[in-house]
């Protein structure tokens, strides 16, 4: 009964999910779940008590591969995808009483739901059964993504901390130079995994070209879906699709910048605690499947999410992943937040006083900035 209970938690991403259908289908309103992420995630997470327990060895030993913590990942899928040809079929209705202003609100709003089932794919691919890496594997085909799984398994993980992985992104270096870099690189970096397989596999001299290339089939079919939403809803749903997608992967890819910021921690590719950033805030950690945790998943890549453990000793950004994502959009807070942070952490040293306060009062500022714009789009959204 108690794992029962400690499941149930994890229908986050559903109850998100939820909430963008009751703003769109009973109030023609496309901004009630994008308003509540933006803003009011924030006052659960200060509400909730920090996740920052961890389990004895036999509690983790009884939750180990418990199928009631595969059900919600699955459901997540399940519900993010009837959400998907729920909303694109909503906004091309002719008989939609959505504005044009709801329609882009509804479709961006998705869009970070979207984004948040890329994570629950990622949490997929690193299970052992056939069936999870299937579903994992297909929900990065809704998301145009195929050739993340090979990037991700046998790249990042194998260099995370180093120079090579271009995940990794550098100290000052800014989101907007951090995304088309990242894009590219994560895309360039998995044909040369494939290559480099093939070539010592099937001992090829055109790896590029040869009918076992998982790159070459991973391509065509991240085709699939934007194929499927031309033919079922035109191109006025593909255009909408094709946004919703891009909202999903660039929120996606600004997880992956804060993440691992400046964290250039090992030369040897010997992964540490030390890889990545991490957060104990409780409601985003459990609507992301613990990803706050994410030196543990590093360390121990093919532990499952709901055993993964916490340390205070670990970097830590000071507020959780989905309000640093926001912060992470405008370089100057971003670097006077972060930059102190990454130098007390390679000096060995605490977070000084002084800037643990200046935090609080610049993210403080901040979120009230973040409330006023976000309430005015909340108004304007009923207005027209």
């Amino acid at each position: 009964m108690d794992i029962f209970l400690d499941s149930l938690q994890f229908y986050t991403p559903v109850f998100n999910n939820i909430l963008l259908f009751i703003g769109a289908e009973y109030f023609n309103n496309g901004y009630f779940l994008g308003f509540f992420l933006q803003c009011l995630a924030k006052k659960v997470d200060q509400i909730l008590p920090l996740d920052d327990k961890n389990m004895n060895k036999e509690e983790s030993n009884r939750k180990k591969n418990h199928f009631l913590y595969t059900i919600p990942l699955f459901l997540a899928v399940i519900s993010d995808t009837l959400q998907m040809f729920y909303v694109i079929n909503k906004v091309t209705s002719s008989g939609s009483q959505l504005s044009a202003l709801n329609c882009f609100l509804l479709i961006s709003s998705a869009g970070l739901t979207l984004g948040n089932t890329v994570n629950v794919s990622h949490e997929l691919i690193h299970r052992l059964t056939t069936l999870e890496q299937a579903v994992g594997f297909l929900n990065f085909v809704r998301v145009m993504y195929c050739h993340y799984p090979i990037f991700h398994l046998l790249w990042h993980h194998k260099h995370v901390g180093t120079d090579k992985d271009p995940i990794v992104a550098k100290k000052d270096e800014t989101l907007y130079q951090y995304l088309p870099r990242q894009l590219w690189g994560n895309y360039a970096v998995s044909w040369k995994c494939e290559n480099e397989r093939l070539i010592q596999q099937e001992k090829t001299s055109f790896p590029q070209f040869h009918y076992k290339n998982r790159m070459i089939y991973n391509t065509l079919l991240q085709l699939a879906f934007p194929l499927l939403m031309l033919v079922t809803y035109g191109r006025k749903g593909l255009y909408y699709y094709l946004w919703m997608v891009f909202v999903a992967v660039i929120e996606a890819e600004i997880v992956e910048y804060l993440e691992h910021y400046g964290l250039f921690v090992t030369k040897d590719n010997k992964v540490s605690y030390d890889c990545a950033w991490n957060s104990p805030q409780r409601y985003t950690n459990i609507s992301s499947f613990k990803l706050e945790r994410h030196a543990d998943h590093h360390v121990n890549a093919y532990k499952e999410y709901q055993i993964s453990s916490f340390d205070y000793s670990w970097p830590q950004l000071p507020e959780s992943y989905l309000f640093m994502i926001q912060v992470s959009m405008q370089p100057k807070l971003w670097f006077s937040i972060m930059n102190p942070r990454l130098e007390s952490f390679f000096a060995k040293k605490e977070v000084s006083k002084e800037h643990q306060e200046f935090e609080k009062k610049t993210l403080d500022n901040f979120y009230k900035q973040q409330i006023l714009t976000h309430s005015i789009i909340l108004l304007i959204s009923f207005l027209f």
